[in-house]
């Protein structure tokens, strides 16, 4: 009996799944087991881009930014990018969440360089 019989045989309940399985197995020269293996679909993981914002993401976002977390350590907490919390975050403000904005450590780091410097003009 062809695959193709089999497969329609165990669609119509003629056959068991089980048997449908076993016929198709020892008619390709495989266990079961590997067949099974064979035929089953993994989900692939979605891309970190390609993840829509749920409102639990944006929850977790304004609790993390609110107890002093940076949009990095908020990034690893959810699994997303440092840049596309740092977005998030500008939308969520605009949107009328209360998120104080912050010096980044950047800034910090130029505006002492110049106190040190004493740059006129600065």
């Amino acid at each position: 009996m062809d695959v193709r019989t089999v497969i329609i045989l165990t669609v119509e309940g003629t056959l068991s799944s089980e048997e449908g399985l076993a016929l198709i197995a020892s008619e390709c020269g495989v266990s079961t087991e590997n067949l099974i293996k064979a035929l089953t679909v993994t989900p692939e993981k979605t891309p970190l881009s390609t993840r829509r914002w749920t409102s639990e993401d944006d929850a977790e976002i304004v609790k993390l930014w609110q107890s002093g977390k940076s949009a990095g350590d908020i990034a690893k907490a959810i699994n997303r990018t440092r840049n596309s919390v740092a977005q998030r975050i500008h939308l969520l403000r605009n949107q009328g969440h209360k998120l104080e904005k912050r010096e980044t450590a950047g800034m910090n780091r130029i505006r002492l360089n110049r106190q040190q410097l004493k740059l006129p003009g600065v």
